[in-house]
């Protein structure tokens, strides 16, 4: 490579800018002149550097401390880091980063530059990247004894700009996986929760760097494999075009599909790192040349990183207010004054990049991330890709065929196992469907035909781009991370899903960047969004990336701020509840101060908390000064109340403060009705209906039946209502893990069962049917909120028509020689109320208004809802198969609810008899609080 040389000079000039930078803002006045405590620690590899400069940390004292986060931090970095088997390996290779920190180290104290902004700075290395000396499995038992003789070109770039090897990084065996579960070191744990999926197959990188173990670590995309765990872990995660970087001594898995990729805090540090890592390789023949736009913008980048978010917008305006490269300034003289960094960027938003899983505050994320480009100048374009929907099972019969080719090398005379034994479960799958696709039966169709529509994709994202747009954003997954446990549960067909976003990208050879754009209010799960350029247009990717990164962060707190209480925290407002409570409590009214007893609790436990962090902090700063050793288990338990305990106590104590939904309180009227599918759907509505009953009894609530109009063959139901009615009865706990669920124990019926309205699918094979084919059928199912007569008026001898008949179909026959069924319409709305299950028409004429009531009463509070733009579609709905919220799938004993976070119940029957209903209204329940604070936090 005989550009080398060149890149080195750039990055000596980087060096020697730093330099006069470092000068700079020590001369000046703030926090970035003032001395940064050696005890501070980097959170970029920019910030390392000038500290570096300074003298106020030094490399040696960083690899001290990435141990001591992965001996902090135990089991969780024990995880994301290989060890188990290797527990040699992994002291040699930390005691060959001491030596390199300490001779970096030595360098600046000779009066030497850093030979880049990576010099000094320890990096993970994916599992997978060949490194001399070193044993690389690739999270597989296969190469678990597989030592190499040469090291990675990408590796080896690293390395010769200064970069400090930590440790290699688990992840799932070979890259297959989307969730860091299937390797021989496998599971890594997600550093936000141990509970959540940490992405795959990336994710021991991804953590290393979202636990602030490592500035940066090197990972590898074939369809995701970066950007997914990016997204799930709240970091940046940089997947550039292929053939950008050098594929040589990166274990393959798609050779046409794999390539190195990033993960780092910020943008900035991802362009430094791409700028090393970039550029021809005579061992790699699909690469291309370094591209010196990207060295342009990791310049430019640093010297943006030292600006606030206002000071970098006036530097836009200085450079013209404008990115379109003319020079010339095209915005109107009325927005003279304006400062649009990205002003003649067009933004395309493609529209099938919208699924049906998108969880609401993936969709909140994705639109404030549309309007912070608005304010930064771009145009917003919308585009389509229509071939997109096909690209999941086009890159799944790609990437297993080649697969199959790649891993047919492995067998027990070269390697550590037989194949049998070797490969794990997962491995051997996609072994087996590759070389199904590649078969002489099966080439000519599956294969050859994914290979058409992966032109096709290619064809249609380069003609969008060309025609309509400079970069894509499209979110980087379609939900936050799931729990595992949630994970284990999914089909296979499912899980690859997961990858639905972003094999796109990867398909076309397209470069790639996730950023950390929002979090899930609810549980502090981060969002990540992608922004997509043409093929090796990395430089304004980046670009416009980081812009949007600033944009984003000048609105928001860091993920992981050590701070005890965000600025926007309500302290004022809990002041004035405690008062409340104890005015109430002064004057014995304990109803009302029993509405705020749980919060008053919640706030005293938040105060406790920030008392005791305040007490840990004053005890290891007396250890510091007094220069003790310092105690671990004092900093272990300071981080687990700030970062875990804190953010968690502040949740509920937002949550506590929301405005309720007065309907909360109420009882509700249950309407149950056969919708497509004849008798099988007549069938479904009687399941659902007894359902509900049964589920209403465990809760200790009255189940009175209004009406029920049976199918005269099959045991089905038409139609059936009921009244449900707590009655004031105190509720069972179905759960006892937290606040959250006692709060929805103790709430009325409306606020357990209101989110069941609308169409519920079932999928089985009828007992009529011979040839074991699967129907489908569906029936809807309507919560309305009970009203008083006092809420609505509903003057019988205006309002309403009532007529009187004899009661008709099965089960009437022994009333029917008397007019005891009643039909009352009510004539401003044309709601109609048939009732005939009593033999007294006085029962029958009190059901049918209690009924008619509450559908007026609804109609008229929907109606100020969508005057409010809050109204959600129709609770009845046209019962169409399409319009579904849940799926019951006998065949594979499973129901599915296709809203909040895809829940999944394991036993259809179980669910029927009454029980399990609880997790999806759990579920629903925290999605709707989810929703409920996005929205609060943008007014």
């Amino acid at each position: 490579m005989g550009s080398r040389g060149g890149k080195r000079s750039l990055l000596a000039t980087i060096w020697r800018r730093r330099r006069s930078w470092s000068r700079r803002f020590s001369s000046t006045s703030g926090s970035l002149g003032e001395p940064i405590a050696r005890t501070k620690i980097p959170e970029t590899a920019v910030e390392a550097q000038l500290q570096f400069a300074r003298e106020t940390l030094t490399s040696e004292d960083l690899v001290l401390f990435s141990k001591r986060r992965v001996d902090l931090d135990g089991q969780l970095m024990m995880h994301a880091f290989v060890g188990k088997g290797r527990e040699k390996q992994s002291q040699d290779l930390l005691g060959k980063a001491l030596e390199k920190a300490r001779k970096s180290d030595a360098n600046r104290r000779d009066g030497k530059p850093s030979i880049s902004f990576l010099d000094g700075i320890p990096i993970a290395v994916k599992d997978n990247f060949a490194m001399r000396g070193e044993i690389v499995s690739a999270g597989s038992k296969m190469l678990s004894k597989n030592e190499c003789s040469y090291t990675a070109t990408v590796i080896d770039r690293l390395e010769q700009s200064g970069a400090v090897v930590f440790g290699q990084t688990t992840m799932d065996e070979f890259g297959m996986g989307s969730h860091s579960r299937n390797g021989i070191n496998a599971p890594v744990k997600n550093p936000i929760d141990g509970r959540l999926s940490p992405g795959g197959s990336s994710g021991g990188s991804a953590a290393a760097v979202a636990n602030g173990t490592c500035l940066v670590a090197i990972g590898s995309d074939t369809g995701g494999s970066v950007r997914l765990p990016a997204a799930f872990q709240g970091v940046v995660g940089t997947k550039p075009s292929y053939g950008r970087c050098s594929r040589y001594g990166l274990i393959a898995y798609a050779s046409s599909f794999d390539c190195p990729g990033i993960l780092t805090r910020n943008v900035c540090d991802a362009a430094i790192t791409l700028a090393i890592m970039q550029g021809a390789d005579p061992k790699d023949g699909q690469t291309v040349e370094e591209d010196g736009r990207i060295s342009s913008v990791a310049t430019e980048l640093i010297s943006e990183s030292q600006m606030n978010f206002k000071e970098w917008l006036e530097s836009g305006k200085t450079k013209g207010g404008n990115n379109n490269g003319s020079g010339s300034n095209s915005s109107s003289s009325s927005n003279s004054d304006r400062v649009l960094p990205l002003l003649g960027v067009r933004v395309g938003i493609p529209g099938e990049f919208f699924l049906e899983e998108t969880t609401p505050a993936v969709m909140e994320s994705w639109t404030k991330s549309i309007e912070a480009f608005e304010e930064l100048g771009a145009t917003i374009v919308p585009v389509s890709l229509p071939s997109v929907k096909l690209a999941l099972p086009a890159y799944y019969v790609l990437v297993c065929a080649e697969a199959s080719s790649n891993l047919n090398r492995y067998d027990d005379i070269k390697f550590s196992a037989s194949r049998d034994d070797g490969f794990g479960e997962e491995v051997k799958r996609r072994i087996v469907s590759g070389a199904f696709s590649l078969s002489s039966q099966r080439v000519e169709g599956a294969y050859k035909n994914s290979e058409k529509i992966r032109q096709r994709i290619s064809n249609e994202f380069k003609d969008i781009f060309e025609r309509s747009c400079d970069v894509l954003l499209t979110p980087t997954s379609a939900r936050e991370a799931p729990f595992l446990e949630d994970v284990l549960r999914e089909s296979k067909v499912e899980s690859y899903a997961q990858d639905a976003l972003t094999v796109p990208m990867s398909l076309a050879g397209l470069p790639s960047v996730s950023i950390p754009c929002g979090r899930s209010v609810s549980n502090g799960r981060p969002i990540g969004m992608q922004v997509t350029a043409p093929m090796f247009r990395e430089a304004g990717m980046l670009r416009v990336a980081s812009a949007l990164e600033r944009k984003i962060s000048s609105k928001t707190r860091r993920m992981y701020s050590t701070s005890t209480s965000s600025t926007n925290f309500p302290i004022e407002k809990l002041e004035d509840q405690l008062k409340l409570f104890h005015e109430y409590t002064e004057n014995n009214d304990y109803k009302s101060a029993g509405e705020l007893k749980s919060l008053v609790s919640l706030y005293q436990k938040y105060k406790d908390t920030l008392e005791e962090i305040d007490v840990l902090r004053q005890l290891i700063n007396e250890e510091n000064k007094n220069k003790k050793s310092k105690d671990a288990e004092l900093e272990s338990e300071l981080n687990a109340l700030q970062n875990d305990t804190l953010p968690e106590l502040e949740t509920k104590l937002k949550h506590q403060l929301l405005p309720k939904d007065p309907e909360d309180s109420r009882d509700v009227i249950l309407e149950v009705r056969a919708g497509a599918g004849g008798a099988e759907a007549a069938k479904f509505a009687a399941e659902l209906f007894r359902m509900y009953e049964m589920y209403a009894r465990r809760r200790n609530w009255k189940f009175d039946l209004m009406s029920y109009s049976e199918e005269e063959k099959g045991g089905g139901v038409r139609e059936a209502m009921a009244e449900i009615n707590s009655n004031g009865n105190p509720t069972i706990h179905l759960n006892e893990e937290d606040g959250e669920e006692d709060e929805l124990a103790n709430g009325g019926v409306y606020k357990n069962l209101k989110f069941e309205s609308g169409v519920h699918r079932v999928q089985r094979v009828p007992a009529t049917e011979t040839q074991g084919r699967i129907h489908t059928s569906t029936a809807s199912v309507a919560i309305i909120p009970k009203a008083e007569e006092s809420d609505i008026h509903i003057d019988e001898t205006k309002d309403v028509r009532i007529e009187t008949m004899r009661a008709s179909g099965a089960g009437g026959q022994h009333v029917n020689t008397t007019n005891s069924a009643v039909r009352i319409v009510h004539i401003p709305t044309g709601v109609t109320v048939v009732i005939q299950d009593e033999r007294s028409q006085h029962k029958n004429k009190a059901k049918a208004l209690s009924v008619l009531r509450a559908r007026v009463y609804d109609i008229e509070r929907r109606k100020v809802a969508a005057e409010n733009a809050q109204m959600r579609r129709s609770l009845i709905g046209s019962a169409d198969r399409s319009e579904r919220i849940r799926t019951y799938n006998f065949k594979d004993g499973r129901c599915k609810d296709h809203r909040g976070t895809g829940v999944v119940v394991n036993d259809v029957q179980k669910l029927l008899d009454g029980f399990g209903l609880d997790e999806f209204i759990r579920d629903l329940h925290k999605c709707d609080l989810e929703e409920q604070m996005l929205k609060s936090s943008s007014v």
